[in-house]
């Protein structure tokens, strides 16, 4: 098994199973609101409504969310520019960094 090192890319599939399920249901609202909309399929009549459509949407895009949210939490996580690398620099380090700074 590779050690994975905070410079790679991790694969999507480590985000949690919620997560992993409301992206799934929140595409599949958008797939079955496309479809309506566009007449491929025939839903009850309660769900060819324009405020259903609208609905279905908000949903879809409400599940997908979570998922944006975890992906831009774990790369923001690993960013060392911004100084939340979880990273400890030795005093020895910072003190030769600093008289380097001054020559």
């Amino acid at each position: 098994m590779k050690n994975h090192t905070s410079k790679e890319m991790r694969s999507l599939a480590d985000m949690p199973k919620l997560v992993i399920l409301l992206e799934i249901l929140g595409f599949g609202l958008l797939v079955l609101a496309y479809l309506s909309i566009t007449n491929s399929i025939m839903l009850s009549p309660l769900l060819m409504t324009t405020e259903a459509h609208i609905a279905m949407i908000l949903f879809g895009i409400g599940c997908l969310i979570p998922a944006a949210i975890h992906i831009i939490w774990r790369a923001i996580y690993h960013l060392s520019f911004l100084g939340i690398d979880h990273k400890d620099v030795s005093k020895a380090h910072q003190f030769t960094a600093d008289e380097e700074k001054t020559k």
